[in-house]
């Protein structure tokens, strides 16, 4: 056991095993091509902390049977500290790692530790062997007997009751509580690891649903994987069970929803046969957030993760643009899907985006999550989708240009725009504002009520079959009544006592609070025939075109260039057209059978390009 955690006794020891290892003077390490389907791991030897670390390569088919672990780790800072001496030759190593080798050496001895780590087994300054390494890497943590995490938190109190009982947790579903206990703090000591910034990489998604059994290492203390997931299933059956509930979950939430750790905790439950759930597309959306060294492994870390991504679909190629390799992706989804779905994850955010990127390499219709880029909207979500098929062929490689055919159906004639974000709006602010203003007139006493094509454009962000439509209504109503009384105008929507008025409680509040959020990410259009859509805040402008095009289930906004050819804005929800669309008799002409130059009811088939 190493008795002193802290980091500057780690880096004190560092400088110790490299001065040691440096003494003997051995040659920076040469690596070997590696046969096909071969990869090497290291066996280190056992030592004291003092020690530079010994170890000699082992090089296997993983087509045969081969005994070695795989660590799971972040690189952090990639500034060599330490050194490891392997066949007497120096490879060097930063410091997040070195620390996981102190602590994993000091916890097998005497024995040696076989293990893949890919900052030394991977030859890094050959793009190629990282590529076809990175190809292997799903089947190489698969086959491995164990996969350690490791997590540098030097303040983890490792005598602690929590990380005793984290230790040896099941979750007990008879209980109210999960098996957590009626005190969250009692959780606070364990609070480090959970929050550490290892949960924010994307290469972990691959490495943690693969293994076959994992062990978390956190300085001296060692946690089973199972025991953690379980730990965060009860967390999340706790919060589940009482959602909605006016309760103090706070506690809770910060144990399984911190900033850093959501997105690869979530992976723990899609361990062993629950994983491959969802499409590359979504994986690339839901996972934009996760930390990379090199862009390219925003897709190359979580490829074998998707349900229609098999094994040599896509060559890793470190070589190509990220943009590129996004149009890569785009190019084997329409292949594998015949759909255009990802144009629903695609909006330029940035005001005037689309002019300023004429002439550079990257495709409008490419989705900005999936460069990396944090979106400002929403990805757009409705029931009412228009499903049909696109050519499997439809982007052409050297231009990086995709090809659509479709129907031009209407134009955005008025944009609802608000400097002020809806939710931190008092009741006069929001009425007065452009989207208040066009529903004014439908909630007076003698208006007609709120038509079918504006009422499901609010509450289009409720995708439950059943949501009663008439909760929306009500909520509306009664936040126009407060705009009737004088006192109560200048209240915060969200945060006043509007229960001064009859009408208001619980479910009306938790509406308008959705509401206010939809509105806040979304923009608000009308089209030169009369019809109310939303988009995602994105850079539309008055008199963009919208169209339906094959592959994609909501209509789109575009924006035509000199040359003729379109850049892509955004996805757009228009009940009133689509509903026309679809209603329309001659509506079953809307497939790839129908010919540039054929009418379908009104509407005109083209062939455009979306550059």
């Amino acid at each position: 056991m190493i008795p002193d955690n802290s980091e500057d006794a780690g880096r004190r020891y560092c400088q110790l095993r490299l001065d040691a290892a440096t003494a003997s003077g051995p040659p920076h390490f040469d690596y070997q091509p590696l046969p096909p389907r071969h990869i090497r791991i290291i066996e280190l030897q056992p030592g004291e902390r003092s020690d530079p670390f010994r170890a000699r390569f082992i090089v296997g088919s993983l087509d045969e049977p081969f005994e070695y672990d795989g660590l799971s780790y972040m690189w952090g800072d990639a500034a060599p500290v330490d050194r490891v001496v392997v066949d007497g030759a120096v490879i060097p190593i930063a410091w997040n790692l070195a620390r996981a080798l102190e602590y994993l050496r000091d916890n097998m001895n005497p024995e040696p530790l076989r293990i893949w780590i890919d900052a030394i087994c991977i030859n890094q300054h050959d793009d190629a062997e990282r590529a076809n390494q990175v190809g292997l890497m799903r089947l190489l943590y698969r086959k491995a007997e164990c996969v350690r995490i490791w997590i540098n938190e030097p303040d983890l109190d490792e005598e602690s009751e929590a990380l005793a009982a984290l230790r040896k947790f099941q979750v007990r579903e008879e209980e109210q509580k999960f098996g957590l206990g009626d005190d969250p703090d009692f959780w606070d000591p364990i609070l480090p690891i959970l929050e550490n910034e290892y949960w924010s990489r994307a290469w972990i998604q691959q490495e943690i649903i693969n293994a076959r059994f994992l062990i978390l290492h956190c300085m001296n203390a060692s946690v089973i994987g199972t025991t953690v997931f379980e730990f965060r299933r009860a967390v999340e059956l706790h919060l589940t069970r009482f959602i909605g509930v006016y309760l103090n979950i706070s506690v809770y939430v910060k144990l399984w929803h911190s900033d850093r750790s959501p997105k690869a905790q979530e992976m723990f439950a899609f361990h062993g046969e629950a994983r491959q759930r969802y499409k590359l597309i979504h994986l690339l959306h839901d996972k934009e957030g996760l930390l990379v060294s090199r862009e390219h492994d925003r897709f190359y870390a979580i490829m074998h993760l998707a349900k229609d991504y098999r094994d040599g679909d896509l060559a890793v190629d470190y070589t190509k643009s990220l943009e590129q390799v996004m149009v890569d992706v785009a190019t084997h989804h329409i292949s594998r899907h015949q759909d255009l779905e990802f144009l629903l994850q695609s909006f330029p955010p940035i005001e005037d985006y689309l002019d300023s990127c004429e002439g550079l390499a990257r495709p409008s219709w490419i989705p900005n999550c999936w460069l990396g880029r944090k979106d400002t909207g929403a990805v757009i979500a409705s029931r009412g989708m228009i499903y049909s098929q696109c050519s499997h062929k439809s982007i052409d490689m050297s231009t990086m240009r995709l090809s659509v055919r479709g129907i031009k159906i209407d134009r955005l004639r008025k944009l609802f725009k608000s400097e002020q974000i809806f939710r931190e709006m008092t009741v006069v602010q929001f009425w007065a504002s452009a989207l208040g203003q066009h529903l004014q007139p439908y909630m007076s006493d003698n208006a007609a009520g709120l038509p079918h094509d504006i009422y499901y454009t609010l509450s289009s962000y409720w995708l439950l079959e059943d949501f009663d439509h008439e909760f929306l209504k009500a909520a509306l109503a009664y936040l126009y009544e407060l705009n009737q009384v004088a006192e109560l105008t200048n209240i915060n929507i969200v945060e006043g006592n509007q229960a001064l008025l009859p009408g208001w409680n619980d479910n009306t509040h938790a509406i308008l609070q959705q509401f206010l959020i939809h509105v806040s990410i979304h923009n608000f259009t009308l089209t030169d025939k009369g019809s109310f859509g939303l988009t995602p805040r994105s850079n539309i402008r008055e008199e963009d075109e919208v169209w339906m095009v094959l592959g994609c289930p909501h209509p789109i906004v575009l924006r035509q260039r000199d040359d003729g050819a379109y850049s892509y804005v955004c996805p757009a929800i228009i009940t009133g057209l689509t509903d026309s669309l679809m209603e329309h008799e001659d509506f079953e002409k809307f497939t790839r059978e129908t010919q540039p130059g054929e009418k379908i009811g009104e509407w005109r088939m083209e062939d455009i390009e979306l550059v």
